[in-house]
């Protein structure tokens, strides 16, 4: 592969050509992709690649910090053994994954908390102290949410698994984790994918550059830093390519960046609108106050095209989505019309007359579970919903079988518990 013949030289011996090469393969990785370019050349200038297999240990818990980490491939086991436990056997946090970054205490010379061992053959990307160090202090208002994100206390952030604990069972009945209301101006991922993550970077820097839309405003008596109308934004992006043809396309692109968190309403109250709502990246959120370099647009300039190539592809999805989290009674004549057109196609509900999916139009809801493992409903619980599953697949478990089934894409599940007023 290139891009390891690039990483495996000497940094003083990598040139031009190998540094890009390098970033482009960085840019892959869901968290380094929102950093801008300068940001991964100036990593991909210094940064090793290491190559481990199972059951390596990369650091233990005590040792000094010397370098900083991101996983390429594979997965990862985070240990600490607590200091008032008697037998001072181990525990595990949680495992990292593709994306996942660690090692964030050298900023701060503390020593390691933890242990990390390797669990399957990983590849990391290692950056040593001194260079991570000085990459931090040129660009820390870029790289905040880098380092905030690889916290490894709480067993949560991009890439990181918590370890799945036992669960005593219990005879009363629980409720589903399913929310009765989901909120259209939230995000539906717990972090943007690497791809959405780009063409928002790439749309950012073209705003900045052009200095228009994306302003300081007055909300609310509070200055809110570099925002843009809904309004300015259709405008701007209508401007960009002859493939987006209506204002209603437009909105539908936008928040196809506002459920994966990559822009947001200001007060975090709407979902993208054509209106005058106020909106901003999540790195003007997060009070970044660079401007991006010459390099930075004109690599921008040339990923244009594609970026909005991808949102055309996206944004009726996510408008759909949008509608689908709407209460019922927020929902349009359109809303409804739209929904209907999409249930015609969904195999579990052939079997229902015309008229049935136009009422179901008006009550069906739009839910996403990011995370694998998440547990929709217990057996024993009372029944609340129906389920379609439009992407991803679901296993059925039953206490004292384990996995009776897996289900998949078009499959539904839950209604015959509603039928029959009976626990699942």
């Amino acid at each position: 592969m290139e891009w390891i013949t690039a990483i495996d030289k000497r940094p003083c011996d990598r040139n031009v050509k190998d540094v890009e090469v390098i970033a482009v393969r960085l840019r892959r990785i869901e968290q380094l992709g929102r950093l801008p370019n300068s940001v991964l050349q100036q990593l991909a200038l210094c940064a090793y690649y290491e190559d481990l297999e199972k059951g390596v240990t990369v650091f233990r818990q005590g040792d000094t910090g010397k370098c900083w980490y991101a996983v390429i491939t594979g997965t990862l086991e985070v240990k600490i053994t607590q200091p008032e436990s008697e037998t001072k056997v181990p525990v595990t946090l949680c495992s990292l994954g593709v994306g996942a970054t660690f090692g964030e205490s050298i900023l701060q010379d503390l020593p390691r908390d933890t242990t990390v061992i390797t669990q399957t053959t990983c590849e990391l990307l290692r950056v040593e102290q001194q260079d991570f160090r000085l990459i931090w202090e040129k660009n820390k208002e870029l790289m905040n949410d880098l380092v905030s994100s690889c916290k490894l206390k709480n067993g949560f952030g991009p890439g990181i698994n918590p370890k799945p604990q036992m669960q005593q069972s219990s005879p009363t009945r629980r409720r589903s984790i399913s929310p009765v209301h989901p909120n259209p101006a939230e995000p539906i991922t717990e972090t943007p994918s690497a791809a959405m993550s780009r063409v928002g970077w790439c749309l950012r820097t073209l705003l900045l550059c052009e200095n228009t839309c994306l302003k300081d405003r007055k909300v609310s008596g509070k200055l809110v830093r570099r925002c843009a109308p809904g309004t300015e934004l259709v405008d701007w992006l209508l401007q960009q390519s002859p493939g987006i043809h209506t204002r209603v396309q437009a909105a539908g692109m936008w928040q196809a960046l506002l459920e994966e968190g990559i822009i947001s309403h200001v007060n975090k109250e709407q979902p993208f609108k054509d209106k005058c709502f106020l909106y901003r990246f999540w790195q003007d959120e997060e009070g970044a106050t660079n401007l991006p370099t010459v390099e930075d647009i004109n690599t921008a300039e040339e990923q244009a095209r594609e970026a909005v190539a991808t949102l055309i592809q996206r944004g009726p999805d996510a408008m759909l989505r949008m509608i689908l989290r709407k209460q019922s009674h927020e929902r349009t004549a359109d809303d409804l019309e739209t929904i209907y057109e999409e249930l015609l196609h969904i195999r579990a509900l052939s079997h229902l007359s015309n008229s049935v999916k136009r009422e179901l139009a008006s009550v069906i809801v739009f839910e996403a579970h990011p995370k694998a493992g998440s547990v929709l409903f217990h057996q024993g619980d009372e029944g609340r919903s129906w389920y379609i599953i439009l992407r991803g697949s679901v296993d059925v478990v039953i206490h004292g079988k384990g996995t009776v089934t897996t289900l998949q894409e078009g499959d539904d599940f839950g209604k015959l518990a509603l039928i029959n007023n009976a626990p699942r």
